[in-house]
């Protein structure tokens, strides 16, 4: 094996770019920083939490006679889980297509 005699010139190349941004990063984040610390406010008297907005999402999936009831079934207990729950404010119910027109399903033609 041969060896090979690395002039020092070649081998104390001057820093690139990517290498000095590095370097003031690091240095940047080795100095001493002054931290305001801002203390956690604990005593919430007289806050009160805004309720979270709940809405559900009905919909019966075929036109069976079997699944006719389902969705007036749907409505009734999402209406009764939402209201009895006292954190939450009840924002509606919401249906597809099929639901609204009679549980008829819409398909769309493709072109």
């Amino acid at each position: 094996m041969k060896k090979i005699k690395i002039d020092r010139a070649i081998q104390e190349r001057p820093a690139t770019r990517k290498q000095t941004r590095n370097e003031k990063i690091r240095q940047s984040l080795t100095e001493h920083v002054d931290v305001q610390v801002i203390p956690a406010i604990t005593d919430r008297e007289g806050y009160e939490k805004p309720k979270l907005r709940v809405c559900a999402y009905c919909r019966v999936s075929t036109d069976m006679d079997t699944q006719a009831l389902s969705y007036e079934l749907q409505v009734q207990n999402y209406t009764d889980y939402i209201r009895g729950n006292d954190e939450w404010q009840f924002a509606g119910i919401y249906a597809d297509a099929a639901v609204i027109i009679g549980l008829k399903t819409l398909r769309l033609k493709k072109c």
